[in-house]
């Protein structure tokens, strides 16, 4: 997770965004796993990255960014193109930081046409920013891999084992 992260967080457009999920008042949480069950039927697309916001609303219905979460999972096993998966679902998590009511409609795309046209505009924009990643960036603003290894590591840390369970006695 950290090598595909820290070659996105090479660029800096990504690194901006990478940026404002770590200072925003909202949890993102980052992990891996296996997301083949969420294969579109027929195998026609697969699923390499889901970001999902769990909402919490205050009492007059509003989205309340400091209670709420993001997470953000990547299928790295299957991705041919970890890095570009990584932009992608990065950039979701900036559309949830920037407008979390309407990234919150777009996650129910099944239930009205409306949230479906929200949802499609939101993938189709987080494909370009994904896609961007193959176009010529300034060699100015670039910084080394090794940097950004160590950028992505000290931004997040390892989850820590936890205490060791108690034995019964």
């Amino acid at each position: 997770m950290v090598k595909a992260l820290a070659k996105a967080y090479t660029r800096a457009d990504f690194r901006r965004e990478f940026n404002q999920l770590k200072a925003s008042p909202m949890k993102f949480t980052f992990g891996k796993g296996d997301l083949s069950h969420l294969d579109s039927k027929g195998g026609k697309e697969e699923t390499l990255g889901t970001t999902r916001l769990e909402a919490v609303k205050n009492p007059q219905g509003e989205i309340d960014k400091s209670k709420s979460q993001v997470t953000i999972t990547l299928d790295l096993d299957r991705a041919t193109t970890p890095t570009v998966v990584a932009r992608e679902e990065v950039h979701h998590g900036v559309q949830a930081d920037n407008d979390p009511a309407k990234f919150d409609q777009g996650q129910h795309a099944k239930d009205s046409p409306a949230n479906q046209a929200v949802h499609d505009q939101m993938e189709s924009d987080a494909h370009a920013f994904a896609n961007q990643y193959y176009e010529q960036d300034d060699p100015n603003t670039r910084i080394s891999q090794d940097e950004a290894e160590d950028k992505i590591k000290e931004m997040m840390p390892e989850p820590s084992k936890g205490p060791a369970p108690e034995k019964p006695q």
